[in-house]
């Protein structure tokens, strides 16, 4: 809001406002900045035009359906680690088994932090994602996950010893990863 829409929109009546202004200034902001700066700053002048509609102040929303919005690049090469790239990275860490699930399952960080013994099926080898871990001033808070959605990930069974071990004499509401 305050680097991209503000210094063109704020001074402008907002029924002076035309499509083809917002066409151009999309197009001059895309060759400034990336995709989702572009998408978020015109999302914003959006929100804030449909406020406008919902007061009843403006008939329809010029900047909805922009055309020729950015597209996505060829994005940055992914790299990933090799499985012995990933052992080594385990045996060089306290919590190896965080590391390895980590590593295989794709989960989250505070998805995998935030990971209770009861949610682990060790029979079918499956964590059930329902909640997130995540630490804010030094104090760590659970809530849901990314999505909002439960989900059930497969672990491999190169884990399943170590899972078991994790899980070992812990009371079922406690965290697979923590020691309190």
């Amino acid at each position: 809001m305050k680097n991209h829409v503000e210094p063109v929109w704020a001074d402008r009546e907002i029924s002076s406002i035309r499509r083809s202004e917002v066409q151009d200034w999309v197009s001059d902001l895309a060759t400034q900045k990336s995709r989702t700066v572009v998408l978020r700053a015109l999302g914003v002048l959006a929100g804030i035009l449909d406020v406008a509609i919902d007061d009843r102040r403006l008939a329809s929303n010029p900047a909805r359906n922009v055309r020729n919005l950015p597209r996505h690049g060829p994005g940055k090469r992914r790299v990933y680690l090799s499985h012995d790239q990933v052992a080594t990275l385990a045996a060089c860490s306290a919590y190896p088994t965080l590391v390895l699930t980590l590593a295989y399952t794709g989960l989250r960080w505070g998805e995998a932090t935030g990971l209770r013994v009861r949610s682990v099926n060790r029979l079918r080898r499956r964590f059930v994602i329902e909640e997130n871990a995540v630490m804010i001033a030094y104090e760590i808070h659970v809530g849901t996950p990314k999505t909002h959605e439960k989900r059930s990930v497969p672990y491999p069974e190169r884990l399943a010893s170590m899972i078991d071990q994790a899980c070992a004499g812990k009371d079922p509401e406690g965290l697979l990863f923590a020691t309190g």
